[in-house]
C-alpha cells in the first residue's frame, strides 16, 4: 500500500486500542507486543503476534490492529478481511468511521484487479491496463503486479512484463528474507501463502523468459554436390 503517514495523535490513538477485559493474560501480553512492534514499523513481528493473539481472543481491537498491519504490509485482501470483521461489531467506536473508509478504498482496489485479470483471461489487454495502472497507483499489492505481467505479455512488451514480475517476486522475496535474516530458523506469518505466490509467480516468469527467446534458426539445407571434374 502507499505509505501511510501518521500524525502523533492517530499513531497514540492506535497504540492505545485497549482489548476486551474478557481476554486472557496470555491474549493481552500478544497484543500489547504486537501495538509495541506495529509502532516500532515491525510488521512482521506485529503481525505474529495479532495472529496468536486472534487464535486465544479474536476480539475487535485485535481485528482493526491485524487490518492495519495487512495494509501495511501491502496486502489489501487481508485487510479488507479484518476491517469488515472488525465493522461488524465496532457499533459506536471512535475507530468505526475509519474501519469504513479503509473498506470503501480496499474493496475498490481488489474490483479493480479482479476486473482486469477477467478481462486478460478474455485477452483484451488495452482495457485491462488502465485498470491495473489505477490500483498501481493505490496499493503496491503483489497480483496488481503480477496482473502487469499478464497485461504487457500479451501485448508483447515483455521487457515490461519481466520487470513487473520482479516486482511481484520481490514482494514476497523480501517478505521471507527479511523474516529469516531476524529470525533465523523460524518462518515467517503466512509463509505457506508466501511459497504457494511464488510457485506461482515463478511459473508465469518461466512463461513470459520462454516467449523471449528467438526461435533457434532451421538447419541449413543439404547443399547438391558439385558438379564432378570432366577430367
Amino acid at each position: 500500500m502507499g505509505r501511510v503517514i501518521w500524525t502523533a495523535t492517530a499513531l497514540a490513538i492506535a497504540l492505545t486500542l485497549p482489548l476486551s477485559a474478557a481476554a486472557g493474560d496470555e491474549a493481552k501480553e500478544l497484543f500489547i507486543k504486537g501495538r509495541d512492534h506495529y509502532g516500532a514499523g515491525r510488521y512482521q513481528e506485529a503481525l505474529h503476534h495479532f495472529q496468536r493473539c486472534l487464535a486465544q481472543a479474536p476480539r475487535p481491537a485485535v481485528h482493526l490492529m491485524t487490518a492495519r498491519t495487512y495494509r501495511r504490509l501491502a496486502r489489501p485482501d487481508r485487510s479488507l478481511e479484518h476491517y469488515r470483521k472488525y465493522a461488524k461489531d465496532a457499533g459506536t467506536s471512535p475507530h468505526a468511521t475509519e474501519a469504513r473508509k479503509h473498506i470503501a478504498d480496499l474493496a475498490g482496489i481488489i474490483e479493480l484487479v479482479n476486473k482486469a485479470e477477467g478481462m486478460l483471461d478474455a485477452r483484451q489487454p488495452l482495457e485491462a491496463l488502465p485498470l491495473l495502472n489505477e490500483a498501481l497507483r493505490r496499493s503496491t499489492w503483489d497480483r496488481t503486479y503480477e496482473g502487469l505481467a499478464r497485461c504487457y505479455h500479451q501485448l508483447n512488451k515483455k521487457q515490461k512484463a519481466l520487470s513487473s514480475l520482479k516486482a511481484a517476486l520481490g514482494h514476497w522475496e523480501a517478505y521471507r528474507l527479511k523474516w529469516k535474516t531476524n529470525h533465523p530458523g523460524t518462518a515467517p506469518p503466512d509463509d505457506a501463502f508466501a511459497l504457494k505466490r511464488i510457485r506461482a509467480l515463478r511459473a508465469l516468469e518461466t512463461e513470459i523468459a520462454s516467449a523471449t527467446r528467438p526461435s533457434p534458426a532451421p538447419d541449413p539445407k543439404p547443399q547438391p554436390d558439385p558438379d564432378p571434374d570432366p577430367d
